[in-house]
């Protein structure tokens, strides 16, 4: 996770890579079992429609990708509906 909100490196950003995730974004990840539970930022819940969803979706799909996690759970009162897991 510490490297998704460090975003792209120079190589990658030259290569196209972005992020949407904000670069002061700070993240709390707790696992219970084999979910992997974040606390939402007020930095991603400021973000609007498509760009909030393109940062979820890079959180989900970052923290599923660690081996032993099987699901992502994203919390907080003002994510847009559907936009979580």
């Amino acid at each position: 996770m510490q490297a998704l909100i460090a975003g792209p490196t120079s190589a990658e950003s030259d290569g196209g890579v972005a992020t949407a995730i904000p670069a002061d974004a700070a993240l709390n990840v707790r696992v219970l079992g084999r979910t992997a539970v974040t606390d939402a930022p007020e930095q991603l819940t400021a973000l609007g429609g498509t760009e909030q969803v393109l940062a979820l979706a890079q959180l989900v799909y970052t923290a599923t990708a660690v081996d032993g996690i099987l699901d992502a759970e994203i919390q907080h009162s003002r994510l847009q509906p559907g936009a979580g897991h």
